[in-house]
């Protein structure tokens, strides 16, 4: 809330740039509040009260609590790392060298989370394997294994996309507005995020559904 109401605040441009880095690294608390607390309280709340008799969102749900409680960390130090890069870079004070640095930097470190979500979902994957196994003796066909894959995969990349991309986007937003930063590097930050975690979100799919059904396959 605090980088929104700077955002929105009638103070000097100059001003507002750097009270808009400290107001968003002074929200970072209440951001990890909500990815650590309220979200699998969330997710709790839903599976156990409207989903607990849907054999498809139940079991992706409890799939989802686990796993997202597992990322809370990597999704906090995105948040962190990104928003102080894009504070390198849109500083004025900065010279063109050092936010040349920190670009590469904010690809480099996109890039590396997004493999390493993508690594952590296939060990899940493989440790399942037993789970949809089971699932598959008591009923579950192909095709509803494969819905659960799915919802609990988007999801969980749902959560992990758009939670950062709040802050990011403030940040951006806000340094645009004071001149910090123009309108093509705003696009292109936001355009790297996006594109990055889209196709981690795709190799995921891939890589869980292989992973879960050729073990179905091969009854392990």
């Amino acid at each position: 809330m605090a980088p929104i109401i700077v955002v929105l605040s009638p103070i000097n441009i100059e001003d507002k740039a750097q009270v808009l880095i400290i107001s968003q690294f002074i929200a970072i608390p209440g951001m990890i509040g909500v990815v650590n607390i309220a979200l699998p309280k969330l997710i709790l709340k839903l599976k156990e009260k409207y989903f607990y008799d849907d054999k498809i969102k139940l079991i992706a749900f409890g799939n989802l609590h686990y796993s997202l409680r597992k990322s809370n960390f990597l999704i906090v130090t995105l948040i962190v790392t990104v928003t102080y890069l894009i504070s390198m870079f849109s500083s004025k004070g900065m010279t063109q060298q050092v936010k040349v640095v920190a670009m590469i930097s904010y690809v480099v470190v996109i890039c590396i989370m997004a493999i390493t979500i993508v690594y952590k979902i296939l060990i899940e994957g493989v440790n399942r394997k037993k789970m949809f196994n089971q699932l598959k003796l008591v009923g579950y066909v192909n095709k509803e294994i494969n819905k659960i894959i799915d919802l609990e995969t988007i999801l969980l990349y749902g959560v992990i996309i758009f939670i950062p991309l709040l802050p990011i986007s403030i940040m951006i937003i806000g340094n645009t507005v004071s001149g910090g930063m123009n309108l093509t590097s705003a696009i292109a930050i936001v355009s790297i995020y996006l594109v990055a975690f889209l196709i981690s979100l795709a190799i995921s799919l891939i890589g869980y559904r292989k992973i879960v059904f050729n073990s179905i396959k091969e009854g392990i």
